[in-house]
């Protein structure tokens, strides 16, 4: 209740030991705690200021979080499991199993553990609309699933993005000195990418990352009007993809007069079976 009932601005709230969200019932069914539009929370476990690590739980019984237009929410020292979108008729329809990202905000994990949290739709850990954004920190991931696309981040499919030429912003979403192992989706182990998102990996680790029997880009699946990828200073190993190919990225060919799709590998090794057919183009 005290979150939803921040005042507008920032608030901060230091947890400790156990929270077990009760999910909000509503005429659909039970959803996740929302953060209103104009605020600014932060959620802090961190033990030189709180006391010691909180995890945060739903039970499988509904998402986690939820980020109304034009809010944020900051994550610190943190575990977050099993967090379920798994309603597809409720207001989240099933996507965004710890947070869903409305319109122009933004969710930013530092240092935290996320597992075991999944989707029946898009985005196992995360979703993001139109211009949201989501970063992650030093956070280790594992497990997360998602049984449409994205098993830890996906982009909504009516994104836009950049449109007419505008400098309007982009749907993004960046990791940094991450750990990613067992996670994974249909379409995208790990990330489902579409119109004009950007994201993009700097110093994170991959294993055993991947797709379903008839899945495709076992790390990424990239799809639409110009999606980016950029890893930089990566480990890839043992990725997995339908008949093996396409086990780290996908690109799916956009429609005629799109933009393409546009992916940079840089100082990134890829071993074990994600180096056959590592990239697939369709």
């Amino acid at each position: 209740a005290a979150l939803e009932n921040a005042p507008i601005g920032s608030s901060m709230f230091c947890l400790q030991g156990s929270v077990h969200l009760n999910p909000v019932d509503t005429q659909h069914g039970q959803e996740a705690l929302t953060v209103l539009s104009g605020r600014h929370i932060v959620l802090a476990g961190n033990q030189s200021s709180c006391g010691s690590r909180c995890t945060i739980s739903a039970g499988r019984r509904s998402p986690l979080f939820k980020a109304a237009p034009n809010a944020s929410i900051v994550f610190r020292d943190l575990t977050l499991v099993d967090g379920n979108a798994a309603d597809p008729f409720g207001e989240q329809q099933g996507n965004g199993g710890v947070a869903y990202v409305r319109v122009g905000s933004l969710v930013r994990f530092e240092r935290c553990t996320l597992c075991n949290n999944s989707a029946t739709s898009h985005g196992g850990v995360v979703f993001l609309e139109d211009k949201a954004s989501a970063s992650f920190e030093a956070c280790d991931l594992t497990g997360n699933y998602a049984d449409g696309t994205g098993g830890v981040v996906a982009w909504s499919q009516f994104s836009r993005g950049l449109q007419r030429g505008t400098l309007a912003l982009v749907p993004t979403a960046d990791f940094r000195n991450c750990t990613l192992i067992g996670n994974a989706s249909p379409r995208g182990g790990v990330a489902f990418v579409f119109w004009n998102g950007y994201l993009r990996f700097r110093d994170c680790a991959f294993a055993s990352n991947g797709g379903d029997a008839m899945g495709d880009g076992g790390i990424v699946k990239l799809a639409g009007r110009a999606p980016r990828l950029e890893m930089l200073n990566c480990s890839i190993v043992d990725s997995k993809a339908y008949h093996g190919v396409g086990t780290v990225i996908s690109i799916e060919p956009p429609e005629e007069s799109l933009g393409a799709a546009h992916a940079v590998l840089k100082s990134t090794h890829i071993r074990g079976a994600a180096a056959d057919f590592a990239v697939l183009l369709w």
